[in-house]
C-alpha cells in the first residue's frame, strides 16, 4: 500500500514538474510572490479576475527552481532569481509587462482585521470620537491598553487619539481582538512581488514596485522643460508652433510701436502714445511759461541767451 502511494505521489511529481517546465517555456515573464496571509479564496478570485493574462500556480521551491534551471541552465540571472526563493511563494506566469502586472496586483488587495503576531505596516491610531460600542466588558479592553474614555449618549467615546502599534512592531492579543470589535483593518492582503524574471533577466522587488504618481510627474517635468527648450531655441514643432507664433506677434507688435509703423491695428496706439507725448511737452511749456511770467512780475527782464537756453532744455 506504502509503494502505491510513494508511486502515485512521485507521478503527481514529475507532471507537476513537466507543467512548470511547459510554462516557463511559454511565459516570458514570471513573478514570485508572497502567499502570507493569502487563502485559497482570495486566490481563487484573482484566478477569475485575471484569467487569460495570469497563471498563478502554488509549488515547492526547490521543485520551481529544478524546472527553472532545465529550461535556462545556471547563469547569473537565474542565481538572483533563485535567491528569492525562499518562503511560501505564489509562482505567476504571464506575458504582460511586468510592471503593469505588479500594478494590477497591488490594486487588487484587501484590507482585513489583523490577527495576534501580525506585523503593522504603519502606525495604527486610535481616533478619538464615538466607537459604536455600548459600555459594558469592553471597557476594561480599553483600559488595559491605556485608552482613555468616557459614556456619551449610551456608547464608548475615546477621549483621544492614541497610537496602539508602531510600524513594524507585532500586533498583540489584546490589541487585535480590540481592532476587530472597532471594525479596524489594517492589514493588507495580496500577491506581494518579492521580484521577477523577463525574458531571462532579474528584475529585483525595489525596481518591479514602481509608484504611478512618481513617474507620471517625472514625465510631466520632463515634458514641460522639453517644450520650454523648444520655445527657446524656436524649434518648429506642431506643438510648439502656436506659442512661436504668439511669440513672434509679440515681438512685431513692439518693435511696431517703437518705429511707429502705420499698420491698421497699431494706429489706435500711436495715437495714444502721441497723445502721451504731446501732454508731457505741453506740461513741460506750461511750467516754462509761469516761470518768465513769475520773472516778469519781478521786473526781470530775461536775457536772449536765457530765453534761448530756457528754449534749448524744453527740447533736451
Amino acid at each position: 500500500m506504502s509503494t502505491v502511494k510513494l508511486s502515485i505521489k512521485k507521478e503527481r511529481k514529475i507532471k507537476q514538474f513537466e507543467e512548470l517546465k511547459s510554462l516557463i517555456l511559454n511565459y516570458p515573464t514570471i513573478i514570485v510572490a508572497r502567499l502570507y496571509r493569502v487563502d485559497a479564496n482570495y486566490l481563487h478570485d484573482l484566478r477569475i479576475k485575471f484569467r487569460g493574462r495570469m497563471i498563478f500556480k502554488v509549488a515547492k521551491n526547490t521543485l520551481f527552481k529544478k524546472a527553472l534551471e532545465e529550461v535556462y541552465g545556471k547563469n547569473i540571472e537565474i542565481d538572483k532569481f533563485s535567491s528569492i526563493l525562499f518562503g511560501e511563494n505564489v509562482f505567476i506566469f504571464t506575458k504582460d509587462n511586468p510592471f503593469k502586472v505588479y500594478l494590477d496586483l497591488y490594486r487588487s488587495k484587501i484590507f482585513v482585521s489583523p490577527s495576534p503576531g501580525d506585523i503593522a505596516p504603519d502606525d495604527i491610531v486610535i481616533p478619538e470620537g464615538d466607537t459604536g460600542i455600548p459600555p459594558g466588558p469592553a471597557i476594561s479592553d480599553f483600559s488595559q491598553l491605556g485608552i482613555e474614555t468616557r459614556i456619551v449618549k449610551g456608547t464608548i467615546h475615546i477621549v483621544r487619539s492614541k497610537v496602539l502599534v508602531h510600524k513594524g512592531e507585532k500586533i498583540s492579543l489584546e490589541v487585535a481582538n480590540l481592532l476587530s470589535k472597532l471594525g479596524m483593518k489594517p492589514i493588507a492582503i495580496w500577491l506581494d512581488p518579492k521580484g521577477a524574471l523577463t525574458d531571462g533577466i532579474f528584475i529585483q522587488e525595489d525596481v518591479l514596485k514602481i509608484d504611478p504618481e512618481i513617474y507620471r510627474g517625472i514625465f510631466r517635468d520632463a515634458v514641460l522643460s522639453a517644450f520650454n527648450l523648444a520655445v527657446s531655441i524656436e524649434y518648429p514643432t506642431v506643438e510648439v508652433l502656436p506659442t512661436l507664433i504668439l511669440k513672434a506677434h509679440s515681438i512685431a507688435l513692439s518693435l511696431a510701436s517703437y518705429i511707429a509703423l502705420p499698420m491698421p491695428e497699431m494706429i489706435m496706439n500711436h495715437i495714444v502714445k502721441a497723445v502721451a507725448i504731446a501732454n508731457t511737452l505741453y506740461s513741460l511749456i506750461e511750467g516754462k511759461t509761469k516761470e518768465k511770467e513769475e520773472t516778469l512780475k519781478e521786473g526781470e527782464e530775461p536775457s536772449e541767451e536765457e530765453g534761448l537756453g530756457g528754449l534749448a532744455a524744453l527740447f533736451g
